[in-house]
């Protein structure tokens, strides 16, 4: 599920990456930290903002960002945008041209491409920011502030959006929150883009003599994938974290105590509606149930050992 750490490295956090687990066709990478080209997709009931598609040809990128003010309907309509970014894969098209093509044919299911929206950002964080109400990253434009969810206008006189659109308020006919949970999940999980989802930052530590290791996977993700980042990440540092002096009392520990901290907030969240997200990190077995983990056993039996032994000698 999760790529292995690769040799000893004292560099500190070192980020960790999980692949999807689901079977399917090839997808373009999620991530990237070079400049992308981004569209965006309005709302067809009002013109409210729905979310950007960015792309990415160095590094075969590309992605939807929901935006987080549009709630559920934002996610659900997602998954037509995840659709194509598939579909143009399996033809194997650049990202650049499948953003071309989303703007020469933008209907999606309850959005479209806003006409002459293409525009540049230094990278996919910068649309990301974007879509959870940060400042617009065009370099040709100044930021946007955001407008006030509370509706300004007067009963009976429609809310007109501006050019780019502006997130609908609780209550507008467009407006849609997932079955059965009366709030709309506040973002997109980094994974599957289910919602709801949390941002949160599990860790894993490595320890080995005077070497050390430290890494993370920090993000927004709903309870199935959340669970299953921190089963990975916490079994890996139960079996390979204690084989330094101070990963033995204090790195390691700390470690695994802040993964379990840090997962109560990911299992207090509902799961993803079905339907309503891609492909999910899988969870595997519990840590208790992991074998490895297991291996954290030895250290602790010989911490207890030499003190039974202290204490025996001292008396």
């Amino acid at each position: 599920m999760a790529e292995p750490v690769h040799g000893i490295n004292p560099r500190f956090d070192e980020d960790v990456h999980f692949n999807l687990v689901s079977p399917g066709p090839p997808r373009y990478r999620t991530r990237t930290d070079k400049p992308v080209r981004y569209v965006t997709v309005v709302d067809k009931q009002g013109g409210a903002v729905l979310g950007h598609v960015w792309a990415n040809d160095e590094d075969d990128a590309a992605a939807w960002e929901p935006r987080q003010a549009a709630g559920g309907r934002a996610l659900a309509e997602g998954g037509h945008w995840h659709a194509r970014l598939e579909e143009a894969k399996g033809r194997g098209v650049p990202p650049s041209r499948a953003l071309a093509e989303m703007l020469s044919r933008p209907e999606g299911n309850r959005g479209r491409v806003l006409p002459g929206s293409l525009a540049d950002a230094p990278n996919a964080d910068a649309v990301t920011s974007l879509a959870e109400g940060g400042p617009d990253p065009r370099a040709s434009a100044p930021a946007t502030p955001e407008r006030p969810t509370e509706n300004p206008h007067p009963a009976g006189v429609p809310q007109q959006a501006g050019p780019y659109g502006y997130p609908a308020p609780q209550g507008h006919p467009g407006y849609a929150a997932y079955p059965g949970n009366p709030q709309a999940p506040s973002t997109a999980c980094m994974f599957c883009a289910g919602g709801p989802a949390v941002h949160v930052t599990f860790r894993a530590h490595r320890g080995i003599l005077i070497l050390m290791t430290f890494g993370k996977q920090s993000g927004t993700m709903c309870a199935t994938c959340g669970v299953a980042v921190y089963r990975e990440l916490t079994t890996r540092t139960l079996w390979q974290g204690w084989w330094s002096p101070f990963s033995l009392f204090l790195f390691t520990p700390f470690t695994v105590v802040h993964n379990l901290v840090v997962a109560r907030k990911v299992k207090k969240l509902q799961a993803p509606a079905p339907g309503r997200h891609g492909p999910q990190v899988d969870p595997g077995l519990p840590v208790h149930r992991r074998p490895l983990a297991y291996v954290a056993l030895v250290p602790v039996l010989w911490v207890l050992f030499m003190i039974v032994t202290g204490l025996t000698q001292g008396s």
